[in-house]
């Protein structure tokens, strides 16, 4: 009995001190994420919008664009409009190359500083290309698909190029892209909402979206804290730790996800639900004869561990045209933090814009020799 006691005990201050760890780290109770908090009022700052398609842009004079964050006409990060007799007549006067590029955060520009350190504004200052920036923040490869099918015959770029980011561009399931429904709700001193929720607690899958930010707030503080209107004595009790309340909450969004995939009746697979929207677009620029090509950006934890993205992704990749960074060429001190939802600081955007204008030129070069 005595042992039992003594292993309680150090039990018990094992869990205090991983408490103490996670709220000086900025983790707070009640919550399965830091920043998911309780709010007096739910104030939404527009800052994108879709159209008929579902393709999403910035709402080029919104407030809540950050200052120097040059956006044109249609919504995306470039000095002038998507004027195809302009962008012709560049092209042939100056016989300079097109490149369209597609991807999230990561290719908008978060978070060099000022915004010119971008590796998209870095490769603008190559003279012999023309670099069109669609990149948009908390996108994915369903809207990027999307993007590129609306855009390419417009642009009709010399390169297709989608920058994918590992650390949250993978699919893991079926999305439905709602016409005129942003992706992202931004919430003021909260968090970006997305308008889809995750298909567990979905009421209607795979239709089903938020058509409001407040449906949105709601839904989340409901299903990831222990916080708000609750009667639920062992969910208020649990709420006053940061590890019970992650334990709990971790457990029931598990539960959750193996109820739903049981009723469904799925067995989704990251590998081949990537690889088919990569097939998807690969399909559109082939119809409108434009090379395709991808490449990887590693996530922060990835790059400090080495980890080689060639063997990681190759099967998200398969009959794709992929270009993998080595990541040994990357470390923690090109990251602003190591969590996946980090991004590249200035030298980070330096040697990806190495590494990208090195794929660029192979790629056109093997264009011109038929390749």
């Amino acid at each position: 009995m005595k042992v039992r006691f003594i292993q309680l005990g150090v039990f018990l201050i094992l869990l205090s001190f991983i408490e103490i760890g996670l709220r000086y780290s900025g983790e707070l109770p009640g919550s399965l994420s830091g920043d998911f908090v309780l709010l007096d009022s739910v104030i939404y700052e527009p800052l994108f919008r879709a159209d008929s398609l579902g393709v999403n842009s910035y709402i080029p004079d919104s407030p809540h664009i950050p200052e120097g964050f040059e956006v044109n006409n249609e919504g995306y990060r470039n000095p002038f409009d998507f004027d195809w007799e302009l962008l012709d007549s560049i092209r042939k006067i100056d016989n300079k190359k097109l490149i369209m590029v597609v991807g999230d955060s990561y290719t908008e520009g978060c978070c060099a500083f000022p915004f010119s350190k971008t590796f998209v504004n870095l490769l603008r200052k190559n003279e012999e290309l023309i670099m069109l920036n669609f990149g948009i923040g908390n996108t994915d490869l369903d809207l990027h698909k999307l993007l590129i099918d609306k855009y390419a015959k417009i642009v009709k770029p010399d390169l297709v190029l989608l920058v994918f980011y590992t650390g949250n561009d993978v699919v893991f399931h079926e999305k439905t892209v709602t016409p005129y429904v942003p992706n992202t709700y931004p919430i003021k001193g909260f968090r970006w909402l997305s308008s889809n929720p995750p298909p567990a607690f979905s009421p209607n899958y795979p239709s089903f979206y938020f058509k409001t930010p407040k449906e949105a707030y709601n839904f989340y503080v409901k299903h990831y804290t222990l916080k708000g209107d609750r009667d639920n004595f062992i969910e208020l009790a649990l709420g006053k730790s940061v590890v019970c309340s992650k334990l709990y909450l971790g457990g029931k969004e598990k539960l959750s996800q193996f109820k739903f995939k049981l009723s469904h009746m799925v067995k989704w697979d990251e590998k081949k639900e990537t690889n088919k929207l990569l097939q998807a677009i690969k399909g559109i620029c082939k119809a409108e004869k434009i090379p395709f090509v991808a490449t990887l950006i590693p996530s922060p934890k990835e790059a400090v561990k080495n980890n080689v993205l060639a063997d990681k992704y190759k099967e998200h990749f398969k009959e794709i045209t992929a270009y993998f960074p080595e990541t040994t060429a990357f470390d923690e001190s090109d990251y602003d933090g190591l969590h996946s939802s980090n991004h590249f600081n200035n030298s980070g955007h330096e040697k990806y814009a190495d590494f990208l204008e090195g794929v660029i030129h192979k790629t056109l070069e093997n264009n011109d020799k038929g390749l």
